[in-house]
């Protein structure tokens, strides 16, 4: 419990330096740090990024676009995850994600997500894992139904 409340309050943290942030042409670099919740099993994420911010006259609703990689991990699994995604206006992230499992059979395993976010710095979003196998061989009771909460931090480092 006392993970979620520190996770909130860098939430509402980071959110308050986003609405001052104005926006130009610029190649951004971020630090993803989230939680997933998969077969009601707990998952966290760190993955680094770089994106590319056109910076028209839209500022802060202008879409983003960008490339992580990094892992996912769980208390019985690390997983190596790369991420392409996008921010559109100051409301929706969308992203394409592709994990290796290799403890399990479907190793590789590519989940698309499609979300909500505030100011471009907390995202919110649904995934369905296309062809996710179960750690334990054998089971069929898994889902592939993936809720994820998840902060992208400016590192300001190219």
């Amino acid at each position: 419990m006392k993970t979620i409340k520190v996770f909130y309050r860098l939430c509402l943290f980071f959110t308050s330096l986003g609405a001052f942030s104005t926006l130009q042409a610029q190649d951004v670099s971020v630090l993803k740090l989230g939680t997933s919740t998969v077969n009601n099993n707990q998952w966290g994420e760190i993955l680094y990024g770089v994106g590319y911010v056109s910076g028209s006259e839209l500022g802060m609703f202008e879409p983003c676009l960008g490339l992580a990689g990094g892992f996912e991990f769980s208390s019985r699994e690390i997983v190596p995850k790369i991420s392409a995604g996008a921010t559109w206006g100051l409301l929706f992230t969308t992203s394409l994600n592709v994990s290796y499992y290799p403890k399990r059979s479907h190793r590789i395993v590519v989940t698309p997500e499609i979300g909500i976010n505030m100011l471009k710095v907390i995202h919110v979003t649904y995934g369905y894992q296309l062809n996710q196998a179960s750690l334990n061989e054998g089971r069929r009771d898994i889902s592939k139904h993936r809720i994820s909460v998840f902060l992208t931090i400016p590192t300001f480092i190219h």
